[in-house]
């Protein structure tokens, strides 16, 4: 299996890449959870320097009050203070799951519907959590096109959170007018609720759209991308990196674990030493 990957990752090499997405946590950041001013810098290079474009695409929401790690927006900030206006319109994030997004540069709104479709379910969705909640729930965090149910940190574990996942499953089922929303599990610390339609994935043909390259130029980078996973649809594919968890049945999938034997940000500081990459068309 490791010889395949390694194919693979030979292979990518060889390929021109004008675009780089990002997933954020476990990811990009280190093991306090933040995203390192050295890394900041090295992905800003790739704008400045190499005329790349560079997106996040994360689970987490645009601005978050949050303070167990970055929202998008601070990791953005970030790599502004290294670009300049001109190059900032190289940037762009797809907060919630790719459940929208926004150019940074002209800050401009791609809204694909589903802001609309989770506002009418969120009155039932909120008391359907409130008849199911337990001695694990922390807190409720409410954002544009989905929610997450924090569990306390002694329960950020796997095997706990798929059992709450599929709890919250059964519970949702229930309610025909959630019957277009998911339930997932968010990085081992959340249950996510978001529509079905949401996936990673949509980040990789709108920023093709937005940029009219191909996707076939477009790497992206994920720590979770187990069959199951978030991650999973954002990284199938010819430059999609797995940076921990993989799916050993994808054919087109790159586990850095098994190639390079590097993973989360240490894997990706490698792959932008190693990659081809090619500037955008003014």
């Amino acid at each position: 299996m490791a010889r395949d990957h390694q194919q693979r990752l030979d292979e990518a090499l060889s390929r021109p890449v004008k675009f780089f997405l990002f997933d954020i946590d476990h990811n990009l950041t280190d093991e306090r959870g933040r995203v390192p001013e050295s890394a900041i810098e090295k992905i800003a290079a790739l704008v400045a320097e190499h005329g790349v474009g560079v997106g996040l695409v994360s689970g987490r929401p645009e601005l978050s009050t949050l303070e167990d790690g970055p929202d998008i927006t601070q990791v953005i900030r970030q790599l502004q203070q290294h670009l300049s206006e001109e190059q900032q319109q190289k940037l762009v994030i797809f907060p919630e799951y790719a459940g929208y997004g926004r150019e940074v540069g002209s800050k401009r709104l791609h809204d694909y519907g589903f802001m609309g479709l989770f506002e009418k379910s969120l009155p039932l969705l909120l008391e359907m959590i409130e008849d199911n909640r337990d001695d694990q729930f922390d807190f409720l965090e409410i954002k544009k096109t989905s929610l997450s149910i924090w569990l306390k940190p002694p329960f950020h574990r796997r095997d706990t959170v798929d059992r709450q996942v599929e709890s919250y499953r059964q519970a949702m089922s229930k309610i025909p007018l959630c019957s277009q929303l998911m339930v997932i599990n968010g990085a081992n610390r959340t249950i996510d609720i978001l529509p079905r339609a949401v996936n990673k994935q949509r980040a990789i043909a709108e920023t093709a759209a937005i940029y009219r390259i191909s996707v076939d130029t477009i790497a992206t980078s994920d720590d979770q991308g187990a069959k199951d996973d978030a991650g999973h649809a954002f990284t199938d594919h010819a430059l999609g990196f797995a940076t921990r968890d993989f799916d050993p049945e994808s054919v087109r999938q790159i586990s850095t674990r098994l190639c390079i034997n590097q993973t989360g940000l240490e894997a990706n500081l490698s792959l932008l030493e190693r990659l081809q990459f090619t500037a955008l068309e003014s």
